[in-house]
């Protein structure tokens, strides 16, 4: 069984809304005893509608990532404009599948070029930029903005009725500029099943972007692919007994996650620290503030690095 760990960026999805989210995403696995786990991040901005907002969604991401680095096979970021994908993949050695990357993989597989269309009109800007920089520009046909919320789509403030009529308009407009498949631009939409619900009307592909990621995660995971790193060549800079004054990165309830350089953190476990200090981590220590540790091991199977307390 294979283990693949879904992030949503951001802090506004409910309790409910992630169960939801993770039980479709289960249902597109290939292989049935494969698990997909979804969860979301403990900062950021509550949903993704703006460029803004995807950057400020990447730092809750990276600490996420690093709290559970070592349990799953697979990483999914769950945002269809990538958010902070580059950043993850030099954190880890698993497959990292970003919805946008996989989407326009698939699209040219099957037609020439593609119609692009999401929900919000501010988010387009950054779209463009970040086709030129996935050198697809000149691939796609069409940009298109549905003009509603992530809000008004979860909360049901839109019909059903309302927004497929609309997701149609869009798809024909889309075509009419030379598109031969369309993606989606949000995962909202995606997990509408948009793509399904419109499968007798629209008589070209639409990808969804939840579908394709989960099914490539665990293509990758079967055919043993990892993710090449420059934090594995980091991690190999250091030595065992080596003493660093690192950086207070996060504090969580087994230990403290320090920054010994840049793009490199190692785990402070609270068994390394005095019992005087273990009960009140929050207290005791602050983020952003210098802490001088040595290391203690180094596993560089996980590019895992794992520290003592020293004091001054």
């Amino acid at each position: 069984m294979s283990n693949i760990l879904y992030v949503m960026p951001g802090t506004g999805a409910t309790l409910d809304e992630i169960a939801r989210r993770e039980k479709i995403a289960n249902s597109f696995l290939i292989n049935k005893n494969n698990k997909v786990k979804v969860v979301d991040t403990d900062e950021g901005p509550e949903s993704i509608e703006s460029s803004i907002e995807g950057d400020l969604s990447v730092r809750g991401v990276l600490r996420k990532l690093i709290e559970e680095k070592g349990s799953y096979d697979a990483v999914i970021i769950g945002c269809g404009d990538d958010p902070g994908l580059f950043s993850v993949r030099e954190l880890m050695d698993v497959p990292v599948i970003g919805p946008m990357e996989t989407s326009i993989a698939y699209s040219s597989m099957l037609g020439d070029k593609f119609g692009y269309i999401t929900i919000s009109e501010e988010s387009l800007s950054e779209t463009r930029m970040i086709f030129r920089k996935y050198g697809v520009e000149s691939k796609c046909a069409s940009i298109r903005s549905m003009n509603v919320t992530v809000d008004e789509m979860i909360n049901n403030k839109i019909s059903e009725k309302e927004f497929l009529d609309t997701f149609v308009r869009e798809v024909k407009s889309a075509v009419n500029c030379g598109a031969s498949t369309i993606l989606l631009g949000c995962m909202s939409m995606a997990y509408m099943l948009i793509d399904e619900k419109v499968k007798d009307i629209i008589d070209i592909p639409i990808i969804n972007p939840a579908k394709v990621s989960v099914c490539t995660a665990e293509v990758m995971i079967s055919l043993g692919l990892k993710q090449l790193t420059s934090l594995q060549s980091k991690v190999n800079e250091f030595s065992t007994g080596e003493r660093i004054i690192g950086e207070i990165e996060n504090i969580v309830d087994y230990g403290l996650f320090v920054e010994l350089q840049k793009g490199v953190t190692g785990l402070l476990h609270i068994s390394n620290i005095p019992k005087s200090m273990r009960y009140n981590l929050k207290v005791n220590f602050k983020i952003g503030t210098p802490i001088y540790v040595e290391i203690d091991r180094i596993n560089t199977d996980r590019n895992q690095i794992s520290l003592k307390l020293l004091r001054r």
